[in-house]
């Protein structure tokens, strides 16, 4: 693990898959903020995870939607949000995302939320989504700060 400056991996993601976003005609933002935060973590996997989590955002985002990814100090760490204004998850399904190779997608494996949630688990870090009234999905990644 490594002292990591989340936003700029942030940026460089944001970056990376901008154009897949606009292909679709998916807004892709990144919030302002959490430039100095920085996590002990490795950067591969973390960029893996959130890479997972926005691609699962942007195939349930419909052209005209709205991804925004966002860094900020939480309560124990940081948190990186990832929010879309997809068709959302119901309630009952929240937790079921997570089972390997459980998906509601038509050719989807299954994979990239329990993958996303291992690799994050993996860095001491928790990974939680939230759909409230199925309007647009929240997934929310909290890491261990960095010291010093």
């Amino acid at each position: 693990a490594e002292r990591v400056a989340v936003a700029r991996l942030v940026d460089d993601l944001a970056a990376f898959i901008g154009p897949e976003c606009s292909e679709k005609g998916v807004a892709l933002a990144r919030s302002p903020g959490g430039e100095t935060l920085a996590a002990l973590v490795d950067p591969l996997q973390l960029k893996h995870a959130l890479l997972n989590l926005v691609l699962n955002a942007l195939q349930a985002t419909p052209a005209g939607g709205r991804i925004e990814i966002g860094v900020e100090a939480s309560p124990g760490g940081l948190a990186v949000t990832i929010r879309d204004s997809g068709e959302g998850i119901p309630a009952p399904e929240l937790e079921r995302v997570f089972e390997l190779f459980y998906t509601t997608r038509e050719g989807g494996t299954g994979l990239g939320l329990p993958i996303a949630r291992r690799l994050v688990e993996a860095q001491g870090g928790h990974l939680a989504l939230a759909s409230p009234g199925s309007r647009g999905t929240t997934a929310t990644v909290t890491l261990p700060l960095a010291p010093g």
